[in-house]
Formats: structure tokens, C-alpha cells, sequence
């Protein structure tokens, strides 16, 4: 479904051998080239590889770095490798000026807008960039205490 939808294939880095093994041929790959295999390295046009060395970010944010469009798709970011999948949720809120949606076999991830919940137990995760724990303290030290119930 994502290949009706979409005008570019970008892969990121070893993306290119997973989209090789589908039939799609990317029209770009950007990446540090550390996944990317010999046989599927020469087989695609040198002058659609974008070889970034630098190893401070990853393919992911290598690809947003350089990509303008008003719409990201990823797909291949959401499954086996939940400190991949993290980290990808991570960039996304290093992007929010991006429209990025992350599509897996079962799920889509996206970074969503001003969003208010009422949460009246303890039972829901909440993550956030490490930037922000200035703002997480205010919001929770003055909060009352859950009721604790006995199990």
C-alpha cells in the first residue's frame, strides 16, 4: 500500500537490499553504508548512493536531514528490533516540523499534535526527550499521590 502512495523510494542504507528483495529499485539511498551489502552496493547507480560517514545519528535522521517532502513514509522502521523502533520514535520528536509516518505490518507511528489526557491511574506509560524532564518534574511533584490498592 505504501508504494501507491508514494512519488520516491528512499531507502535508508541496508533498506536498499530489503527493497531490492521486493523488486523496487530506490531511487535514492542515504546512509552511513555500514548495512548496505557488496552485491546490492554495486548494483545500484553510484549516483543514487549518498554515503554519510558521520556516526553521530542514524540512517533514519541521515534521511531526514537531507529530505524535504510534505510527506514521510517509513516502512522497514517498526518490528523485530525494539532499541531500533526507539530510537526511530526518538527522531520523531527531533522533527516535528516533518509529516512522518512510520508504517509496520500492524501498526503506524506518528508523532501527534497538542494532545490533553486525564489519566485517573497509574497505568499508562508516558515518553518523552530527555529534554524535557525539567518540564515532567513541575508537571508531576505537585501532583496528590495514587490511591494505591491493595492487590
Amino acid at each position: 500500500t505504501a508504494l501507491t502512495l508514494v512519488s520516491k523510494i528512499i531507502a535508508a542504507d541496508g533498506g536498499a537490499s530489503a527493497a531490492l528483495g521486493f523488486g523496487i529499485t530506490p531511487d535514492v539511498v542515504i546512509g552511513d553504508m555500514d548495512s548496505l551489502d557488496h552485491t546490492t552496493a554495486t548494483t545500484l547507480d553510484p549516483a543514487t548512493v549518498h554515503h554519510i560517514p558521520e556516526q553521530d545519528s542514524t540512517d533514519f535522521e541521515k534521511v531526514l536531514q537531507r529530505v524535504e517532502a510534505p510527506l514521510l513514509l517509513g516502512v522497514g522502521f517498526l518490528g523485530a528490533r525494539v532499541d531500533h523502533q526507539l530510537a526511530c520514535f526518538a527522531t520523531l520528536t527531533r522533527y516535528p516540523d516533518k509529516r512522518i509516518v512510520l508504517m509496520g505490518e500492524v501498526d503506524i507511528v506518528f508523532l501527534a499534535g497538542p494532545v490533553t489526557l486525564r489519566v485517573d491511574a497509574p497505568l499508562m506509560l508516558v515518553i518523552v526527550p530527555s529534554d524535557q524532564l525539567a518540564a515532567v518534574l513541575d508537571a508531576i511533584t505537585p501532583a496528590a499521590p495514587w490511591p494505591v490498592h491493595a492487590g
